[in-house]
């Protein structure tokens, strides 16, 4: 290789782009169904928690209460957090349903 020959060098920082573009295609593909999975798992257990706060005011003791209070307190966090997140530039990761759950109350 003589002073000035870059040829070589390009084609091995080519094929290390493209590698790196594969490599970060491969985890966005297998992320963006698993997020769609997770948002939509998390909306299944507002809804059942929903229905636990519901019945436990009904004939649920004050420990009871106050055990699904902590629940409630952090599943509400975690989806102001998601509609949050839903507004920003990574929005495409959580489905638009997210913005339809009410919180638990």
């Amino acid at each position: 290789m003589a002073y000035g020959d870059c040829s070589e060098l390009r084609g091995n920082i080519g094929a290390c782009i493209v590698i790196v573009c594969f490599i970060a295609l491969f985890f966005i593909i297998i992320e963006f169904p698993l997020s769609h999975y997770n948002t939509n798992c998390f909306i299944a257990e507002v809804e059942a928690l929903q229905k636990t706060m519901d019945n436990a005011r009904v004939n649920g003791t004050d420990f009871e209460n106050a055990t699904i209070l902590k629940d409630v307190m952090l599943v509400n966090r975690t989806l102001a957090r998601k509609k949050y997140a839903n507004t920003t530039v990574y929005g495409i990761w959580i489905p638009d349903a997210i913005m339809e759950v009410e919180p638990v109350k």
